[in-house]
């Protein structure tokens, strides 16, 4: 269950509690590369949380498109997501994306490209399909909401409205079983004159330190996506949050760091390794964690609604790229390319 939280005076509230001596030493990083999709799962370990996150779609439902052993798709994520809560049903499970997950290629003016608008669309039904709870709104997201609107779904402390009406939520409360989890996100800016006018960014740092006692005060655990962050993650992991979880285009699987109690983890670029960190508390409190990456490659079933919505789009985009350019990108070529909005 989700709860949208709007902006409000910041609540006084105590610090969170410190984790326990030895915390870092039951901090762990796991890579998952092989074998069948059963023999990948984490089962029985006695987890009282398990948070799926991903990220930097920018538009992209399928896999990365390498000629060698594909990786990613939405529709692998699901079909992981799905074996990974049957076989442990007892465990509370939430899906989280880090930002970037729309794409963002402009044309000749400050306008989406046909084959954005309509990669955008799918991704959003396929992000719905997937049951994603909580989206990062990123700079690079943004530019798609000056022309629809922006789903409850999407997070923001530092992306704000001018005025009073429709924006990203500060935050979002989601019901874990008994763990209440506030998810915000943040991001730093992209080129203004493809950002909506009906937005501001302000600092990330200081817009979610403003809002952190009202998370605290309203939840057990404080998560927070952060999207091109770069030096400014180490502030963040200052303040008083419990987990964060960094995209900026990391292509190597990182460390989990424990910083000033703040839990720091990466999200691999464009989700070809979906992330799983397992969590076990103790009164409320993160104890200790299992970091795991799983290589999604084609031992990864995959749901055939999104396969199906993947597909679709595939021959609507190919259409309007042979349509402006006379030949279509693969995808890997597409992502070799800077993107427009940096």
């Amino acid at each position: 269950m989700r709860f949208l939280v709007p902006i409000g005076l910041a609540l006084a509230a105590c610090a969170k509690p410190s984790p326990p001596p030895g915390f870092n030493d039951r901090v762990v990083s796991e890579s998952v590369r092989s074998g069948g999709v059963r023999s990948r799962l984490a089962v029985g370990d006695g987890a009282d949380l398990v948070i799926l996150y991903g990220g930097e779609q920018e538009g992209i439902l399928g896999t990365c498109g390498c000629d060698s052993r594909p990786l990613g798709s939405m529709a692998r994520v699901d079909g992981y997501r799905r074996r990974l809560q049957r076989a442990d049903p007892e465990v509370p499970l939430i899906l989280l994306n880090t930002g970037a997950w729309l794409d963002n290629t402009i044309g000749y003016s400050v306008d989406l490209r046909a084959d954005a608008k309509v990669a955008n669309v799918a991704m959003t039904k396929a992000l719905e399909l997937g049951h994603w709870d909580v989206l990062n709104a990123s700079f690079r997201d943004m530019p798609w909401f000056r022309e629809t609107e922006i789903p409850d779904t999407v997070v923001s402390a530092n992306i704000r409205p001018v005025e009073e009406g429709a924006g990203p939520a500060p935050y979002i409360v989601v019901e874990a079983g008994a763990v209440r989890v506030a998810v915000t996100g943040i991001s730093t800016d992209g080129m203004v004159h493809i950002q909506p006018e009906t937005h501001r960014t302000g600092d990330p740092v200081s817009s979610l330190e403003a809002l952190l006692p009202q998370m605290h005060d309203d939840a057990d655990l404080v998560v927070v996506l952060g999207y091109h962050l770069g030096s400014l993650a180490t502030k963040v992991a200052k303040l008083d949050v419990d987990v964060l979880i960094d995209a900026d285009m990391f292509k190597e699987q990182h460390e989990p760091l424990v910083k000033h109690d703040t839990l720091w983890i990466r999200s691999r670029w464009r989700t070809q390794r979906l992330g799983e960190l397992r969590l076990f508390l103790e009164d409320g409190v993160i104890s200790g964690a299992r970091d795991r990456m799983i290589d999604l490659d084609d031992r990864i079933p995959a749901t055939r609604s999104i396969q199906r919505l993947e597909r679709e789009v595939k021959v609507e985009r190919d259409r309007l790229l042979e349509g402006l350019y006379g030949a279509r990108p693969r995808d890997d070529q597409r992502f070799s390319v800077a993107n427009t909005s940096y």
